[in-house]
């Protein structure tokens, strides 16, 4: 998986008229749509903490069986 930011782009293949645009329609989304960042909420269904163990390697799983 390869995560890119928008201002990667920026001035080259996206413009900063585009990106104003998605920023109104978008609102808090934006972030999770064009920074690679995502915010929990207390109503998540994975505590963050886990997916970042799981990048991180940090755990072992147990067999479903």
């Amino acid at each position: 998986m390869i995560e890119l930011p928008y201002y990667v782009a920026l001035g080259t293949l996206i413009t900063q008229e585009f990106i104003d645009k998605e920023k109104a329609r978008l609102g808090n989304l934006f972030a999770q749509e064009y920074e690679c960042a995502f915010i929990s909420s207390g109503t998540a269904a994975i505590e963050p903490e886990l997916l970042e163990r799981g990048m991180a390697g940090d755990f072992e799983l147990d067999p479903l069986l």
